[in-house]
C-alpha cells in the first residue's frame, strides 16, 4: 500500500493495523518513495529454556562448593 504522507496522518491507525497484519506501508513524499512502514518481526529473540539440558551438570552442592576455601580465604586457615 502507498500512501501520501499529508493522508497518512489522519489514517495512521489504519495504517498501523495494516502493518500490523503483516502488510508494508510505503510513504509518499510529492508522490516519490521516502519512507517504509513494516512490520517487525519477532522483536528480540525468544530465550529458549532447558537448551543446554543433559550437556553439564551441576553438582548437588552447588550454592556451598568452596565454602571451607572462602573462608580461609578471609579469615586464613583455621587448620594452623
Amino acid at each position: 500500500m502507498t500512501v501520501e504522507l499529508h493522508d497518512a496522518d489522519p489514517r495512521l491507525s489504519e495504517l498501523t493495523a495494516s502493518v500490523t497484519n503483516g502488510e508494508d506501508v510505503i510513504l509518499l513524499r510529492e508522490g516519490k518513495p521516502f519512507a517504509k512502514l513494516t512490520p517487525l518481526t519477532g522483536g528480540q529473540p525468544k530465550r529458549r529454556i532447558g537448551l543446554l539440558e543433559g550437556v553439564y551438570e551441576i553438582p548437588a552442592d552447588f550454592d556451598t562448593m568452596f565454602d571451607k576455601e572462602i573462608e580461609e580465604m578471609f579469615n586464613g586457615d583455621s587448620s594452623e
